[in-house]
């Protein structure tokens, strides 16, 4: 079989081409991955916002009134905002041990076995979430999370 350098570049190109499709078929396109990206950071966000949760708890025998109350200048923690937005996470207290921590979402989550990052809290569902603004409910067992004692 002879085949010319045309027919060659030709055969090349659409099997390029095609190779580009199907990762964008695959993967998503640049928006869909950078929107991927704000929701993962916002869930790394949230994390962090509960791990200091729990910390404040643990050393005042309370839930903080406002994420403001976890600034600490010596951590240097300041509790982060939405990536897209610059918006403040809601978080409300909804009793002496159970707190609501809220995101607005712009992709449903993966299942932890299609996550690239494994989560830092992992568990069933502990943050999976649909499209839009989602609460995740936290409640803070004593047993688990004892109070330091000074």
């Amino acid at each position: 079989m002879n085949i010319n350098n045309k027919t060659l570049a030709w055969i090349v190109s659409i099997l390029v081409l095609a190779a580009v499709v199907a990762a964008f078929i695959t993967i998503g396109g640049p928006s869909r991955q950078r929107s991927l990206r704000f929701d993962e950071r916002r869930v790394s966000d949230l994390q962090a916002i509960q791990g200091q949760i729990i910390t404040y708890w643990q050393q005042k025998n309370s839930l903080p009134a406002s994420l403001s109350d976890l600034s600490d200048s010596i951590s240097g923690f300041k509790a982060p905002t939405d990536p897209e937005t610059t918006q403040a996470y809601e978080y409300s207290v909804t009793s002496s041990l159970n707190f609501q921590l809220c995101a607005t979402f712009n992709l449903p989550s993966e299942s932890d076995q299609t996550r690239a990052v494994p989560m830092m809290y992992p568990g069933p569902d502990n943050w999976s979430h649909g499209v839009g603004r989602v609460c995740f409910e936290r409640s803070i067992d004593p047993q688990l999370y004892k109070p330091v004692k000074y």
